[in-house]
Order: structure tokens, then C-alpha cells, then sequence
């Protein structure tokens, strides 16, 4: 467990709001884990490169932004890459809720993933976030895949493994 003083973080999106809303989860992506909450990373770059993602696409109807908030004073359970990865690409949507509903009842407010050289963060509670700002212009050219590289639409927001995790086997 893991509680924070103060984490600043990034959520890339291409929608336009003023707070996060239970009711819009998983809509840029049809993949069950982004129903478990709100995705962040200490990453701007991390941040354009999902919200540039799902404008090429075409799958949203706004211009690519980052959200900044503090995701300070959450409780987060660290969970390792490697059963991050399990749940992107293996899991069904039951072992998800039963594992998000486990966490919740023992108090965590998200979870912690700490990656080689990003660490991603999900907020089980949209009330849980304070947003602190809003960029629109990148701070740096995030690496884009040209669109013939793209996997289908459902498996879009899902990142290649870590080559340390496919060591851990």
C-alpha cells in the first residue's frame, strides 16, 4: 500500500469536460479494464501519446488535451506489471470486478503500476480526483504509430509488454 502527499499526473483524452464521470468510462475503449477507473501516468509524454492514439483513429470527437491532476493522499495498491498485463490481455471482465470490488472494500482508492520508465496510476473514484489544470499543446512531439501499425479498434489502448515483464515470464 502505498498513501501519497501529493503525485502530480497526466490523463490523455480527446474529450472535452470539467470533472471525470463514472457514466463515460470506457467509452474511447472497448477494452473491460477501463471500466475499473481512471488511467494517469507521471508521464506527459505517456499522456499525448494515448490521447494522440485515439484521435487518429478517429475514435473521439475533440482535439487531443491532458488532463493534470493531484492525485495526492490516495490510497494505491501496487500492483506489478506483470498482473497489469494479465488483465489488459487475459482477463475477463469478472475476474476484474471481483479483484476492483476486493481493493475497494479494503479501502484503496486505485492502483499503482510502476513500469521500467513510467509509472501508470487507476483512480477507482472519479470524486477521488482533483484536477489542477488542463494542456492542449504538447510539450513534446509524442511518438505516434502510423495508422497501418495500429492493432483493431478493441485492443487499441494496449501498450506492447515491457521487455523486464516478459522476462519475469
Amino acid at each position: 500500500m502505498e498513501k501519497t502527499s501529493s503525485l502530480i499526473a497526466y490523463h490523455g483524452t480527446n474529450f472535452e469536460f470539467e470533472k471525470f464521470d463514472h457514466k463515460l468510462l470506457g467509452v474511447s475503449c472497448e477494452n473491460p479494464t477501463t471500466q475499473m477507473g481512471f488511467f494517469f501516468t507521471d508521464v506527459v509524454v505517456g499522456a499525448w501519446r494515448w490521447a494522440s492514439t485515439g484521435s487518429e483513429c478517429g475514435r473521439a470527437p475533440d482535439s487531443p488535451s491532458i488532463v493534470v491532476a493531484d492525485l495526492g493522499g490516495l490510497k494505491l495498491k501496487v500492483i506489478t506489471p506483470k498482473k497489469f498485463w494479465h488483465y489488459l490481455r487475459k482477463a475477463r471482465g469478472e475476474t476484474i470486478w471481483r479483484h476492483l470490488c476486493k481493493w475497494k472494500s479494503s479501502g484503496y482508492d486505485g492502483l499503482r503500476i510502476k513500469l521500467e520508465d513510467e509509472e501508470w496510476f487507476c483512480v477507482f473514484e472519479a470524486s477521488k480526483i482533483n484536477i489542477v489544470g488542463r494542456e492542449r499543446t504538447p510539450l513534446t512531439k509524442p511518438q505516434t504509430v502510423p495508422m497501418k501499425d495500429l492493432p483493431p479498434p478493441r485492443m487499441l489502448f494496449i501498450p506492447p509488454m515491457p521487455k523486464a515483464v516478459q522476462a519475469q515470464g
